[in-house]
């Protein structure tokens, strides 16, 4: 499809404009260290200051200390060895294998964007399959849109201008969410059931979770699908190996990615639970960080519903960390806005109290649900342990785009008058062209103050500002 064409040379653009060939922990150190079969990272410092203060995991003691060079900022440091916290699939996959048969690094940024064009097509296949299913009489035009806010909404430009580690593990653990949920989606036609797409399906959405955590919860979305197929096979009175098939399609892909997850959790710090996040060297004291309930509100108001910062000169927009203030203590870094404000579209998610009942269709009811749900607990625990940044966002936008598109959709069909369909029409438009209009102004951020494509392509910088700004 022409969107897909269209967002991959996006993102390519964007990614090339402002990529750096910085080296870091994990392009650098990790890579070399899995090259060689070695867990933990071998880093050239001297621990010596490190060890000498009373909890090397509180900031405020680290104050005195210089970063990168009297210990490694954002490092897991356990037993005097410093390891990577940040999911390890991206390397194993993609960057290891580069190394051992070039000998060269490949660097992060240029698998950021290897990712991120991953994404792009599963992006636009889920809305188009949503529109298959649930809105076949809907104009195509409807599906080609939302198929752009989907790509859009999602932060995949954002997540191009500074592309780091911190980048690289989330759009990689989005990919695999993203192609896990659309094989499991369309698992199901008709009468007949593909196991095998269940079962890459499932993989995909584990293997998720070696490149972030984090995304254990997308599982949740087919938790549904899987719920009823299963349901279906044992009231249909399906044979025992169909059975046999479903459970060992869901089964099988977590308990061996599991197994795999924990061993090199247990490697690295003894414990096949964790990731390494509690040793962390980073701004909170991670070790000895509780749970602070009141980081939840505060993080759905800057995560869904930050306003963002309009400026007078290009791009207009401005990524900044005073998003949203706060008496308590809650980290923000480098926010565009909240996901509601950089895609309109998810207002129409407060449209489920008013449709609840209305909605027919209970696999797209419970679908909405699945995401609304998913959603807001992805959002409550990213508040809880670790604050607001941009990149944060790609974890969860696209469930709340997807919720919006679908109840705007329902709505849309729902009316019975003309001039009605008209009016929402309109809506429909403006939310389009507002949401493609604001991400790709993004793209011309300075996102860590340093990352922009003013400062590495100054030439592109330049003539797009020329552009828009010919009155000036």
């Amino acid at each position: 499809m022409l969107i897909i064409d269209i967002g991959i040379l996006l993102v390519y653009f964007i990614n090339s404009s402002c990529g750096t060939k910085t080296e870091d922990m994990y392009d650098y150190f990790l890579v070399k260290s899995l090259s060689k079969g070695q867990v933990e990272i071998q880093v050239p410092l001297d621990n010596t200051k490190l060890e000498e203060l009373n909890n090397p995991y509180d900031a405020v003691e680290r104050g005195e200390l210089e970063r990168d060079t009297d210990y490694v900022w954002d490092a897991a440091y356990y037993n005097q060895k410093y390891y990577v916290y940040f999911g390890v699939l991206p390397a194993l996959l993609l960057m290891v294998p580069y190394h051992l048969i070039t000998k060269k690094l490949m660097n992060t940024f240029t698998a950021t964007m290897i990712f991120s064009i991953l994404s792009v097509p599963f992006l636009v296949l889920i809305t188009k399959k949503v529109f298959e299913k649930y809105f076949k009489e809907t104009p195509f035009k409807y599906m080609a849109l939302s198929s752009v806010m989907m790509m859009l909404g999602t932060m995949l430009i954002l997540i191009n201008v500074a592309p780091r580690f911190y980048e690289l593990v989330t759009v990689a653990g989005l990919f695999f969410a993203l192609f896990g949920f659309y094989l499991v989606f369309d698992c199901e036609r008709e009468d007949k059931i593909s196991y095998k797409k269940m079962f890459l399906g499932c993989l995909s959405l584990s293997l998720a979770v070696a490149c972030r955590p984090t995304q254990l919860f997308a599982s949740l979305l087919i938790a549904p699908i899987l719920l009823r197929i299963f349901i279906k096979n044992i009231k249909e009175k399906k044979n025992i190996k169909d059975i046999e098939k479903n459970l060992c399609a869901v089964i099988i892909p977590y308990i061996a990615v599991g197994y795999l997850v924990m061993r090199y959790n247990y490697l690295r710090f003894g414990n096949v639970f964790e990731f390494g996040e509690k040793y962390q060297l980073t701004i909170n004291n991670m070790k000895e960080l509780r749970l602070r309930l009141i980081t939840i509100p505060t993080g759905i108001l800057c995560n869904l519903f930050g306003l963002p910062t309009f400026q007078a000169t290009f791009p207009f927009i401005h990524l900044n960390a005073d998003i949203i203030d706060t008496f308590a203590y809650y980290y923000v870094e480098d926010m565009p806005g909240g996901v509601f404000f950089l895609a309109p579209i998810a207002f129409f998610c407060f449209a489920i109290f008013k449709l609840w009942k209305k909605i027919e269709n209970k696999e797209m009811k419970t679908l909405v649900t699945s995401l609304l749900t998913v959603g807001l607990i992805f959002v409550c625990f990213i508040s809880l342990k670790a604050g607001s940044t941009g990149r944060y966002l790609l974890d969860f936008a696209w469930l709340f785009v997807l919720a919006g598109i679908i109840l705007f959709m329902e709505i849309f069909k729902s009316l019975k008058t003309d001039e009605g369909k008209k009016i929402l029409e309109k809506v429909f438009g403006f939310i389009v062209i507002y949401t493609v209009i604001i991400n790709l102004l993004i793209g011309f951020c300075v996102v860590g103050g340093v990352n922009s494509m003013r400062e590495n392509s100054p030439d592109r910088f330049l003539k797009a500002e020329y552009t828009v700004m010919f009155l000036k």
